[in-house]
């Protein structure tokens, strides 16, 4: 069986692709990102009928050119980046693999959290320079963190904090109540998003990307909170308004931003750059790379291969 993978891809777990390979028969076939020719150059001459593809982008022809059949799987819990509907019209399978990145992308919200209380970015950089300024910095103990949508990682977020550092919980989603699980980890749940954020310290983002939710941090959003709360996106770049949220942090009408996510990845500016304001800590979209994390999505990958070689379509993990 002849695979074709993005080569950044298999570099996040090498020793399982590989074990894959010499257990299963498989043959990785490897492309760079959006290399779409060479791509279906492999699936036409060496029948590659499995694509194992990252967060970018493909064009529509590329998916048009595919046999209807073929499984598009994508390394990952999001799948924006595939037209999942144009996928289905083409008669293609498209794959993922949920529930994998909670704890690696929790814990890189948390560690971000700390990182702002504690100026952890400016002391290092300083120390380095040969400096000895000691900050005040704040304890997360009995802060309010706003977590704007409940889902899984989210709640990841919400155990943490609660539990590891007695920081009080306030939960925003559509849905009209919690269960009864969910609502233990929940202080407060509002179905309205100022009613939770402006009480918080901390707001951190867990909203897919969607028309809905493109652009919702803005001046607005961004009024309702506390001149002395922090920012937190590990979720998706498009939910901030980047120019509104420059503005309020450069101001310091916001005490600051941590931001793992960006419209542009590799982030590149529209316009006045956050690389320049000292109360922002930015992350190159790594919250959910772990040695552990990425095992986990490359063992869901392998699995639908095994399964889809064996012609046992109906135990594929697909998107709904």
């Amino acid at each position: 069986m002849n695979i074709v993978i993005e080569q950044t891809i298999y570099s996040r777990a090498p020793e399982l692709f590989n074990a894959a390979a010499k257990k299963n028969g498989f043959n990785w076939c490897f492309i760079h990102p959006l290399e779409e020719e060479k791509a279906l150059t492999f699936h036409r001459e060496q029948k590659a009928d499995i694509f194992i593809i990252g967060t970018k982008k493909y064009s529509a022809e590329f998916y048009g050119a595919l046999r209807p059949g073929t499984l598009i799987q994508r390394f990952g819990v999001g799948y924006a980046s595939v037209p999942v509907a144009l996928c289905k019209e083409h008669g293609l399978r498209v794959g993922y693999t949920p529930g994998v990145l909670e704890t690696a992308v929790a814990e890189h919200a948390m560690a971000l959290m700390l990182a702002l209380a504690r100026t952890v970015c400016t002391f290092n950089r300083e120390m380095k320079s040969g400096k000895w300024n000691k900050i005040a910095g704040a304890e997360l103990r009995g802060k309010t963190l706003a977590l704007i949508g409940f889902g899984r990682i989210a709640r990841e977020t919400a155990a943490i904090a609660k539990h590891g550092f007695r920081m009080n919980i306030a939960a925003f989603d559509i849905m009209p109540a919690l269960d009864s699980a969910d609502a233990e980890l929940a202080d407060a749940y509002f179905t309205d998003i100022n009613a939770c954020i402006a009480p918080a310290d901390y707001v951190s983002l867990h909203l897919p990307d969607t028309p809905q939710t493109a652009g919702m941090v803005n001046a607005e959003f961004l009024r309702q909170m506390k001149p002395s709360a922090f920012l937190i996106n590990t979720a998706r770049g498009s939910l901030i308004d980047e120019a509104a949220l420059f503005q309020w942090l450069e101001k310091r009408q916001i005490a600051g931003a941590a931001l793992d996510v960006f419209i542009n990845e590799p982030y590149k500016p529209a316009g006045q750059s956050f690389q320049t304001l000292e109360n922002c800590i930015l992350t190159p979209h790594c919250a959910s790379n772990t040695f552990e994390a990425n095992a986990r999505m490359a063992e869901i990958c392998i699995r639908n291969s095994v399964v889809y070689a064996a012609g046992n379509f109906g135990e594929l993990i697909l998107i709904p």
